[in-house]
């Protein structure tokens, strides 16, 4: 059962994942909504429900910036994790809204 409130897109960004303010891997996501992101690890130890910051670097207005999103790890499976936006502000729905708006071009494929 789908239970996201939003649409999500493929979309390939490098991510920086930190677990308990600690950096602990460098992945990349697969797809990414409004509501949340899948990201592609393979052996995460981070549990169900544990809190993420995730430093990824968007191409907004084209200018490059780095834009730290938090999150909730919601699944995992061997292939990742999806996490669930948390404390979402106006700065982070912007810069979604524009990496949603680019990624059927492929324009945000770093």
């Amino acid at each position: 059962m789908e239970n996201r409130w939003s649409i999500r897109k493929p979309v390939s960004l490098e991510v920086e994942l930190y677990y308990q303010g600690k950096p602990c891997a460098c992945c990349k996501t697969r797809d990414i909504g409004l509501g949340g992101m899948f990201l592609e690890l393979r052996d995460s130890t981070i549990p169900r429900y544990g809190k993420v910051e995730l430093d990824v670097e968007v191409e907004c207005g084209g200018v490059r910036r780095q834009h730290r999103f938090t999150a909730t790890v919601v699944h995992s499976s061997d292939q990742g994790l999806g996490v669930m936006f948390q404390e979402f502000s106006i700065a982070d729905f912007r810069i979604l809204q524009e990496v949603l708006r680019l990624s059927p071009s492929g324009d945000l494929i770093h």
